[in-house]
C-alpha cells in the first residue's frame, strides 16, 4: 500500500506541475461517472447477448437448411452459368 500511496503522490504532484489550472477532483467525478457507464453498457450487452444469441444462432440454423434445398438446376454443379434462368438461385 505504501507502494502505491507513493506513486499517486508522485502522479498529482506530475499532474499539478502539468496542468496547474485544472481541477483534479472534477476529473476525477468524470472518470468515476465514464465508469459507472461502461459497467451498465457492458452488463446491459450481457444480458441482452444471453437473449438475441439464441434467436439468431436459430434463424442461422433456418435459412442454413433452407439453403440446402435451393439446389441448382444443373448437372455438373460447377458452372452456375449455365442455370437456367427460371432457378430460384
Amino acid at each position: 500500500m505504501k507502494e502505491e500511496d507513493r506513486h499517486w503522490t508522485f502522479a498529482k504532484l506530475f499532474y499539478d506541475k502539468k496542468f496547474p489550472n485544472s481541477n483534479l477532483q472534477s476529473a476525477f467525478i468524470k472518470e468515476k461517472l465514464k465508469n459507472k457507464f461502461r459497467m451498465f453498457y457492458y452488463k446491459n450487452v450481457m444480458f441482452l447477448n444471453k437473449i438475441f444469441d439464441p434467436i439468431i444462432n436459430g434463424l442461422i440454423l433456418i435459412f442454413g437448411s433452407i439453403t440446402i434445398l435451393l439446389k441448382p438446376n444443373s448437372s455438373s454443379h460447377k458452372n452456375l452459368m449455365t442455370i437456367s434462368d427460371k432457378s430460384v438461385i
